[in-house]
């Protein structure tokens, strides 16, 4: 004849060494999940970042990604940039972004208003490389046509986008 299998409480009750210590950890594991919790959550929102040019791409810093641009920079005109990286590890404006007036305006009257934003491809945008001097409408095939003709100062051949 088979004995009964041990109920889990009687189980928990024989080895009651082990279960206090398993219970220690487990609480413990709880505290230290709460905290870290409190920690990430009582650091407020984070902020997403872009990366912005005020001097036609020479050199470029990161601000708030939600930025209209342009905008004002230190008494110039600051513009949405994206910065890559050569084989050879040289990081570079590959090209500026902004909107058009008609679309700034615009957008500034939406926040003033308080109004839910607008997807970004319903803004009419502007593009164009670093030194060129005429801004291009951001369509699908100029875009396209500035990254696959994208020049490295370096020389060299393809490049990587660089995140903020």
């Amino acid at each position: 004849m088979r004995e009964d299998p041990m109920t889990v409480v009687e189980m928990l009750n024989k080895h009651s060494k082990i279960t206090v210590a398993i219970s220690i950890v487990v609480v413990a594991c709880a505290v230290l999940f709460l905290l870290r919790q409190e920690r990430s959550s009582s650091s407020g929102p984070q902020t997403l970042v872009a990366f912005f040019t005020d001097d036609d791409g020479k050199t470029y810093f990161e601000d708030d990604a939600n930025k209209l641009s342009p905008f004002d920079h230190n008494g110039k005109q600051a513009v949405l940039c994206y910065v890559y990286e050569s084989a050879r590890g040289v990081k570079f404006v590959a090209y500026e972004q902004k909107l058009t007036d008609q679309a700034l305006k615009s957008q500034l009257a939406e926040k003033s208003l308080k109004a839910p934003p607008t997807t970004p491809l319903s803004y009419d945008s502007l593009i164009k490389r670093p030194g060129e001097l005429e801004w291009k409408v951001a369509d699908l095939q100029s875009t396209l046509d500035m990254i696959h003709h994208m020049k490295c100062p370096d020389g060299t051949l393809g490049a990587s986008p660089v995140p903020p």
